[in-house]
């Protein structure tokens, strides 16, 4: 009867666990679309990486947040950070006080 306490507590841990970090998606979806006047189309949304491998994919996901820029929903700059000395290998690009791509030309 004491496992069954212990499993409980455990997935009442992990149910709240889950809850914050769905308030957190939830939270930054909403501040994404308040902020640009967007209205998310759920049907043309797509997953952009799926590795299993935690440290491959937290690199990755640095790579993407640098090269879009603040046009993304993103609070941070990712789990995993690198020095900015590697914007220019990974392509972002130039902006301006706005946070949109500077004019070329």
């Amino acid at each position: 009867n004491i496992e069954k306490s212990v499993r409980k507590k455990q997935d009442k841990d992990t149910q709240v666990q889950q809850n914050k970090r769905q308030k957190a998606i939830k939270t930054s979806v909403t501040d994404h679309c308040t902020r640009e006047n967007y209205i998310m189309d759920w049907d043309r949304t797509k997953i952009i990486n799926t590795k299993q491998q935690k440290y491959k994919r937290w690199i990755e996901e640095v790579i993407e947040i640098r090269r879009c820029g603040r046009t993304t929903m993103n609070r941070n700059d990712g789990v995993y950070t690198f020095d900015h000395a590697w914007d220019c290998v990974i392509g972002k690009e130039d902006t301006g006080s706005s946070g949109l791509p500077a004019a070329r030309g």
